[in-house]
């Protein structure tokens, strides 16, 4: 058993090692009939050679504004710069719909103290991202941060609840749809209603994904309607919140490179934040501020390649959705689980995600940058299965070694990178809760409070219930390329089982 160490430079774990000496690389499918990259749709070229010739003069933003307003079935569409931003904006618009507060610039502490959300709590998913949570912080908000649920990895409803019973006042919650997955949205909703809270509808990894609206729910388990008007009885994530985020960074099912949206039904919502975004400048013969504003406006040249691809998105879900279908055939049962998807749910597939579930227990310990973990027959750990996929594809795939296994690439996870360089995978989120970040933030789980445990600030103390803890010492998104071939997730199942029977390959 050996110590490993994620750090700024490049190392291998002496797992990793022992991985390279027992995988043919050789062995590898050819890449020829992947996903073609971003740019191959004859629609991106056409919209970015429309977009040079018009000299970049903003067109295909608010093209790319409508269409995915109208792809989703909201009113108005902002197109940003990135979702992170969207996020922000959508922050500042419930800061002034519930506070008056959405300058940003002064507080009852004085100018340039604070922000829109100054003092306020911000209930939040603890089971997501990083940028989930930054902008609220970036607005003087306090974090509070709520367990997922068990059918499904997004916010649990029965956990929320226990938060608004400490702090009901409480105006804002933030959900997302982990892992293109939806949540329990509509239980969500109600609940916010109930509080006289705005819900914010995070679906930067949700995308095309769907959930049930009708009186019958006759969708099945894994997402298929079996019978009923589709038109009637589903409706897109994005379109529950009184504000939905969409985000077209790398990574995301489209990209542009960068870019984001924030969705509306409102359209004072939509035009202040597009008034926002584009510096807040007043009319005046010269640069008139009154507001604190942001350059926050989507490129011309990514928003073309996001109209492209959306035209495509259907297709790619369904290729996502096949290879999820592959590792639940071959994975589930005795050895994993695959990431469950909620009733009436149909989800845009956006990572395929396992849990290690053997009868035998895995033995693997983490720290904040270093982990360790035993081989043992009969199971594997999830830190060990990573080491063997670096080592059997190289370490490009998943950033073994660079600080974060969510590496910061140019391209769509989506798209392969030559010389037979996988897809990305690796560990799934770590609960904001426990990044050092947000140590001493509130947090919620069906035990409750954890601030209620007088032994909270001890280092071994443990909550009895946190799913997003155990879900991430257990889990493991894996490659899902929605161009994968047949024989190369074949592979990848491979060097999973063998992980579990440590025999060679």
């Amino acid at each position: 058993m050996g110590r490993r160490y994620i750090t700024d430079t490049m190392t291998m774990g002496p797992g990793t090692r022992r991985f390279n000496t027992i995988f043919n690389r050789d062995q590898i499918p050819g890449n020829e009939a992947r996903q073609s990259a971003v740019g191959s749709y004859e629609e991106e070229r056409n919209f970015i050679n429309e977009a040079l010739e018009a000299g970049l003069d903003g067109g295909q933003g608010e093209e790319l504004g409508r269409e995915a307003a109208r792809y989703i079935g909201r009113e108005y569409g902002v197109p940003l710069s990135s979702g992170t931003a969207a996020l922000h904006l959508a922050l500042r618009l419930a800061g002034e719909r519930l506070y008056g507060s959405a300058s940003g610039i002064c507080t009852p502490e004085g100018p340039g103290r604070g922000g829109a959300l100054y003092g306020k709590r911000v209930f939040c998913p603890d089971f997501a991202a990083l940028e989930s949570v930054v902008p609220v912080v970036y607005e003087g908000g306090e974090p509070v941060f709520i367990d997922c649920g068990e059918t499904d990895w997004s916010m649990d409803p029965e956990a929320l609840e226990l938060a608004f019973r400490k702090y009901p006042e409480a105006g804002i919650v933030i959900m997302n749809h982990a892992y293109g997955c939806p949540g329990q949205v509509i239980e969500i909703r109600r609940i916010c209603q109930e509080h006289g809270a705005l819900l914010i509808e995070d679906c930067a990894e949700s995308l095309g994904a769907e959930v049930q609206t009708g009186p019958e729910r006759n969708g099945t388990g894994n997402g298929r309607q079996e019978s009923g008007p589709a038109e009637i009885l589903w409706r897109k994530a994005g379109c529950f919140g009184d504000y939905a985020v969409l985000d077209f960074g790398p990574g995301r099912i489209l990209t542009g490179g960068a870019g984001g949206m924030l969705l509306t039904d409102d359209r004072y919502s939509a035009e202040k934040a597009f008034y926002w975004a584009g510096g807040a400048r007043t009319a005046a013969p010269w640069d008139q501020h009154e507001e604190l504003g942001c350059s926050y406006r989507i490129g011309d040249l990514a928003a073309a390649a996001v109209r492209g691809q959306l035209r495509h998105l259907d297709e790619i879900i369904e290729k996502k959705r096949a290879v999820y279908e592959r590792y639940a055939d071959k994975l589930e049962g005795d050895l994993a689980a695959v990431m469950p998807i909620g009733e009436g749910t149909r989800p845009n597939y956006w990572r395929s995600c396992m849990t290690v579930e053997s009868s035998i227990g895995f033995r693997e310990t983490r720290g904040e940058r270093d982990y360790t973990y035993a081989g043992q027959h009969g199971t594997a750990a999830p830190m060990e299965i990573l080491e063997a996929l670096a080592a059997f594809y190289g370490d490009a795939g998943c950033g073994l070694g660079r600080g974060s296994w969510r590496v910061n690439t140019p391209w769509s996870s989506d798209t392969p990178r030559r010389g037979n360089i996988p897809w990305k995978y690796g560990p799934l989120y770590k609960p904001l809760s426990l990044q050092p970040l947000f140590r001493n933030c509130e947090a919620f789980t069906l035990d409750g409070s954890r601030w209620s445990y007088r032994h909270f600030y001890e280092e071994d103390y443990r909550l009895r219930c946190h799913r997003a803890k155990e879900y991430f010492e257990s889990g493991l998104c894996l490659p899902c390329d929605a161009g994968m071939l047949k024989e190369e997730q074949d592979k990848v199942l491979e060097v999973i089982l063998h992980c579990y029977s440590k025999a060679d390959m």
